[in-house]
């Protein structure tokens, strides 16, 4: 059985070689969903891709779909508590968006190979969602009330950063080569134009177009 020791507040923590083996297991699980999707990927062929038993496999996962949720759970853990590293103004303001986005652009190009899988061709098809509520979590402070304010102000906050995934995911593909701050700036500027263009509308009666709106190409 691997050795443990105790984290702060007498938790269990893994030990170096329990982490160090979960690595390699969800590295090759990676390099299998750069190939495949999950449903085609077995337990066999991880193992005998990173060198491990069955029984070894079994102590830390089910299968390999338990294994990216836990992934994919990690991941979105890492990434909410950089977030939560950051000293947030109270209440929602494009500051505390724009600080939120940053950080969590910070995050995914330090982690760039893990998303780019994640959000690639066989990536789960629920892990934005999760990302999205989140992230959507931290727009208002703990603990601040959903007023008909707050409500407006968190929806626009779930329209930013569901315009964000798209851009990140090129951004991520294209090498990351635009500054973080930047891109966060872009993102944030560009979304709440948009929503703050749909409040003028509404506050003069003018109706979004719907589909039939739309003019024929």
């Amino acid at each position: 059985m691997a050795a443990e020791t105790r984290a702060p507040g007498g938790a269990r923590a893994e030990s170096p070689r329990v982490r160090r083996t979960k690595r390699l297991i969800d590295e090759t699980l990676l390099d299998a969903l750069r190939e495949k999707p999950i449903t085609r990927v077995t337990v066999t062929e991880l193992c005998s891709r990173a060198g491990v038993n069955r029984s070894t496999y079994y102590v830390y996962f089910d299968n390999p779909l338990d294994q990216l949720d836990r992934l994919e759970a990690r991941v979105i853990e890492g990434l909410t508590r950089e977030i939560d590293r950051r000293e947030l103004r109270a209440g929602f303001s494009h500051e505390r968006l724009e600080a939120i986005v940053e950080a969590a652009l910070g995050y995914i190009g330090e982690q760039a190979e893990v998303f780019r899988v994640l959000w690639g061709e066989h990536g789960s098809a629920g892990f934005e969602r999760k990302l999205l509520t989140a992230l959507a979590a931290r727009a208002l402070a703990p603990g601040e009330r959903l007023t008909p304010e707050a409500r407006r102000h968190l929806y626009q906050c779930i329209y930013s950063l569901s315009g964000m995934f798209g851009l990140v995911s090129y951004w991520l593909r294209d090498g990351a080569d635009v500054e973080v701050r930047e891109l966060a700036q872009t993102i944030v500027r560009a979304n709440l134009a948009a929503v703050d263009a749909l409040g003028d509308a509404d506050a003069m009666g003018i109706d979004a177009p719907g589909p039939a709106d739309t003019p024929a190409p």
